[in-house]
């Protein structure tokens, strides 16, 4: 049997997103991985914490507004701060509306 690893991951997003959702996910993931994660869960105060918190480090995963990581005043993408969606693993992607892609 594999030794069970533990991990933490730091969430940065939209009050209501995440916290709903965490004892299954952190269930989910030690069946799947036999990994012990841990959610820690931040909320939005000012769209910029986005920004800030990932140029930082500070974050592992954020839930951004649509329109931020297109603005050109926050280069998400091109400046390396965050990694682009792969959307082969997004299911149901032809269920959602293609001005948000």
């Amino acid at each position: 049997m594999a030794v069970s690893k533990d991990m933490t991951l730091r969430i940065h997003c939209w009050e209501g997103y995440a916290r709903p959702y965490v004892k299954n996910f952190e269930k989910l993931i030690k069946e799947k991985y036999n990994i012990d994660i841990h959610l820690k869960i931040t909320n939005v105060s000012d769209p910029n914490e986005f920004w800030q918190l990932s140029r930082g480090k500070m974050v592992d995963l954020i839930s951004p507004a649509h329109n931020i990581p297109r603005s050109p005043s926050w280069a998400f993408v091109k400046g390396k701060v965050a990694l682009p969606v792969n959307l082969d693993n997004v299911p149901f992607l032809n269920r959602i509306y293609p001005k948000l892609l």
